[in-house]
């Protein structure tokens, strides 16, 4: 629950997407709306959670068929925040990816450890799961409808700093499950990076062949550190 309209203004008035990256930006659900209508670049807009129900009596929820008719591009399932404190499971995170595929909208799902389950030696167990619920549930779908994110909980707002290596190990081990288990070619999928990526760790962090991109959380909140990024996401 960060954000304002005033940062969603800040926005739409100054961030300059590099021609190669995508650049995708998900506000509170509030401002959604704002920010489609007033954004000058190319970029696609989402929101954080969405309903598995396209429509019903479920009051306060968001529909990913909602989302088609406002011109939303995407829908962030799974945040480990979610799961936490929502008790989102494995099978309803699942079931908000396929009603996201189904509607036309690009589910970002979250993927991650906590720290005792890093420390317990059941990391790449517990990701298992999570991306065989998914892959379980939506069987058919091209590479671009679906989006990974790897989030180490471990690493967000800990104060532990995830390394490069780290990352990289559990994309990589993302995408040969998804290899394993699918038909699909799995480099054309995209595994993003969500441990607390910030100005100082996302240059080494890019460079890493399995990071396809980044989820970022609170470094987002600066429109000017989320240019950086971005550039840096590009090359630059």
């Amino acid at each position: 629950m960060h954000g304002s309209l005033e940062l969603c203004q800040d926005y739409a008035l100054k961030l300059n997407a590099p021609p190669d990256v995508d650049v995708w930006v998900a506000p509170p659900a509030l401002y959604t709306q704002r920010l489609i209508d007033s954004v000058r670049v190319p970029i696609k807009v989402g929101v954080q959670d969405i309903h598995w129900e396209q429509k019903g009596a479920c009051t306060g929820e968001l529909a990913p068929s909602m989302l088609s008719d406002i011109g939303a591009s995407f829908a962030i399932v799974g945040h480990s925040e979610r799961r936490a404190q929502f008790a989102e499971t494995d099978q309803i995170v699942a079931q908000k990816c396929r009603a996201c595929v189904v509607a036309g909208v690009i589910p970002v799902v979250c993927v991650g450890e906590s720290l005792k389950e890093r420390e317990s030696g059941v990391a790449e167990s517990v990701v298992w799961d999570q991306v065989n619920s998914v892959l379980s549930k939506c069987d058919s779908f091209m590479p671009q409808q679906v989006v990974f994110a790897y989030e180490p909980i471990w690493a967000i707002g800990t104060g532990v700093v995830a390394n490069p290596e780290d990352a990289e190990g559990m994309q990589n081990h993302v995408r040969s499950m998804i290899s394993s288990m699918t038909d699909l070619d799995a480099e054309q999928i995209r595994i993003l990076y969500g441990g607390s990526v910030k100005i100082e760790n996302a240059p080494a962090l890019v460079a890493q062949q399995n990071v396809d991109g980044f989820l970022v959380g609170g470094a987002s909140l600066e429109v000017d550190d989320f240019q950086r990024i971005c550039q840096i996401a590009s090359g630059d």
